[in-house]
């Protein structure tokens, strides 16, 4: 089995773990997230509470995937605004060309000119902290990275015989577009789709640290983060357990954007 293959499997199974276990916290956790005062305060894992519990006495592992499964629907809002933008703009920018390229590829430029980051903490400032502004400010920057991944490959598609022939027999452009192209650009957009779910990921979990993401009392792993490290040395398991959740979320999205990104390179 090829290395690369070995990512995508590793990479997969971490997320389908977190994600089983997110879903599980949707339906049930030994403790209400919000609940105050469930054990004593900074008190230390144990069958009880196997996280432990905070500085206010709620149980950590309650409120971390409870708090993940805040960060995954953010992420999942957020790649899916980028996408579907993303793939109507390629999709007709690559397949035309011509002045509407020239145009909307302009504006990508003028919005990836500037750190993403950066832009994202600006536009949040001016709607105000919340999840879905959060959802907002991210979703318009993924736009031009998933308008320039499929751009190019509808760029080669145009070329292709298949595509000529589809025009001979007077399909129309639409289903060209949408049937006969975007299938063949599967591989490249779910590895892009992963990374843009790391990438999602990790850019909530940054903001709601800094106090203007997902705002209290709904839990977030990057504001626990943010509370957690005053109690590093009292209580380490509450930043340790938090920190691990977020690390290993982001680690499967990575190793499977990292194996789907080689295959496709393999069969490019």
């Amino acid at each position: 089995m090829k290395r690369h293959h070995s990512y995508t499997i590793i990479g997969g199974a971490i997320s389908a773990l977190m994600i089983a276990l997110i879903v599980l916290a949707m339906f049930w956790t030994p403790y209400d997230p919000t609940a105050l005062s469930v054990g004593p305060k900074l008190d230390a894992p144990s069958l009880a509470h196997l996280m432990g519990t905070d500085n206010l006495g709620r149980d950590i592992f309650s409120r971390v995937f409870e708090g993940a499964g805040t960060t995954l629907t953010i992420a999942v809002m957020t790649v899916a605004i980028g996408a579907l933008c993303g793939i109507l703009i390629g999709s007709f920018t690559g397949y035309y060309g011509g002045p509407i390229d020239l145009i909307f590829m302009r504006i990508c430029d003028t919005v990836t000119a500037f750190p993403s980051f950066l832009l994202a903490l600006v536009i949040v400032s001016v709607l105000g902290p919340g999840k879905y502004h959060v959802v907002i400010a991210l979703g318009i920057l993924f736009i031009p990275s998933f308008a320039r991944i499929v751009r190019g490959e509808y760029a080669r598609a145009v070329t292709q015989d298949y595509v000529e022939n589809a025009k001979l027999m007077g399909v129309s452009s639409l289903r060209i577009l949408f049937v006969h192209i975007l299938p063949n650009a599967r591989s490249v957009l779910f590895s892009a789709l992963a990374i843009g779910f790391n990438n999602a990921v990790l850019a909530e979990a940054s903001m709601s640290y800094l106090g203007i993401g997902v705002q209290p009392p709904d839990p977030s792993l990057g504001r626990m983060l943010s509370e957690a490290q005053t109690y590093w040395y009292s209580a380490p398991w509450f930043a340790i357990c938090t920190g691990l959740c977020l690390v290993l979320l982001i680690l499967g999205f990575t190793l499977l954007g990292e194996g789907l990104t080689r295959e496709a390179g393999d069969h490019a």
